[in-house]
């Protein structure tokens, strides 16, 4: 008897069918079922069922032995994910195709609110989300804090995935709980493409979250100089303050981003702006807009409405 092996199926109480669904063992899996194995044993910490397992690693063999078993297609693992999210987000079609053969679930949500679209938008996985799609997943479906596919694919920079989502009439413009749009996401994280195609498509250019912040504010804190040229010609307002009182200029500063603050200023950005935020004062303005563009700035730290760079 193999104490250490037996210690290990007790420590995370996993079957040994589960095993060997998780690493693809089709004879073994085919006898242990023979032999009264039952699929619907939830396993270890995440409390996944082999159908889970067999779905995440793409074994469309034993996803398939398993389905001829009865095997639950929509048994839920602690964060309430079924198979079917397993099969999206990890992109494997096939597994995919044969759950949805036996399941009208598509638009099952986990306990945050995910759907599979969900998973696959936000992994990138362009034919697993067609395939979604195809069979009634819905686009603007939202999570409990109210991001949708589009948000997964736009923050992540998955172009082919968001233009097919838009092409499916996908909200451009919906928000999530906190205000923020696809828009804002694809911004935040210097998705140029992403930006560009979703301006294209109507977004809301000068949309504020639930603390002020545009598009414009995420790109310029972030630093992404190509992201906020386009949305400067696109018409972001330059001047737009959030909650607390910052301009993208602001954080532009903040952040030490000299050839972007140029920018804004180049295009109409008002530095006394940065004098009335609450959250840094007129002599660090002062001190970080000279540190930043120029030496010469000093000469003109009592006129930054006539800063020169």
């Amino acid at each position: 008897k193999d104490t250490k092996l037996t210690g290990f199926f007790i420590e995370y109480e996993r079957t040994l069918l589960y095993v060997a669904a998780e690493h693809g063992h089709i004879q073994i899996v085919e006898n242990l079922l023979d032999n009264g194995a039952k699929t619907g044993i939830k396993n270890g910490y995440c409390k996944e069922a082999p159908l889970h397992v067999a779905a995440k690693h793409g074994h469309i063999r034993i996803v398939e032995i398993l389905s001829k078993k009865e095997a639950d297609i929509d048994l839920k693992n602690r964060y309430g994910e079924t198979p079917l999210h397993y099969a999206a987000k990890y992109g494997h079609t096939q597994v995919l195709e044969n759950l949805l053969g036996r399941s009208t679930n598509v638009n099952v949500q986990s306990e945050v609110g995910r759907t599979p679209l969900h998973d696959a938008a936000n992994n990138g996985h362009i034919e697993v989300v067609k395939h979604l799609i195809k069979k009634g997943a819905d686009v603007n479906v939202q999570s409990k804090v109210g991001r949708t596919p589009l948000h997964n694919a736009a923050n992540n920079g998955y172009i082919e995935v968001v233009k097919h989502l838009i092409k499916k009439e996908a909200d451009v413009n919906v928000v999530d709980q906190y205000g923020r749009s696809p828009l804002h996401d694809a911004a935040k994280h210097g998705r140029i493409e992403v930006v560009k195609h979703l301006i294209e498509k109507e977004a809301d250019v000068n949309v504020q979250s639930k603390v002020g912040r545009t598009p414009l504010h995420n790109a310029a804190k972030h630093g992404h100089t190509q992201v906020v040229e386009v949305l400067l010609k696109k018409g972001a307002d330059v001047n737009i303050q959030d909650r607390g009182g910052r301009t993208p200029l602001h954080y532009a500063v903040q952040r030490r981003y000299p050839k972007l603050a140029k920018l804004l200023l180049n295009d109409g950005a008002d530095p006394s702006f940065i004098h009335r935020s609450k959250a840094i004062t007129a002599g660090v303005a002062v001190g970080i807009l000279a540190a930043i563009v120029t030496p010469l700035a000093l000469v003109y730290a009592t006129a930054l409405p006539a800063l020169a760079i």
